[in-house]
């Protein structure tokens, strides 16, 4: 049985901690990516060489872990490994 995931409000919770983390100081400018997994196959990640203190969920990218980007707005560098760890949730 799959669970039915809003991916909207996935990223907008991803938006809110990476503001959050911004703000304290715990990540400067583009500084790393956060990525959740919304399906059996489907991850959501923040984009690369963007402030995570202004980022907006139409900034997200998703993408299968098979590596089918589904909707891009910028590359993600470590975009394998993030798809890797997933894989194991």
């Amino acid at each position: 049985m799959s669970i039915q995931v809003d991916e909207q409000k996935v990223k907008a919770q991803i938006v809110q901690i990476a503001t959050r983390c911004y703000d304290r100081g715990l990540l400067v400018a583009g500084d790393g990516n956060i990525s959740v997994r919304v399906g059996e196959n489907r991850c959501i990640a923040t984009p690369s060489a963007v402030s995570k203190g202004w980022m907006t969920p139409e900034m997200m990218v998703t993408v299968d872990l098979d590596r089918t980007v589904t909707r891009w707005f910028t590359r993600i560098r470590h975009m394998r490994r993030h798809l890797q760890w997933q894989a194991f949730r």
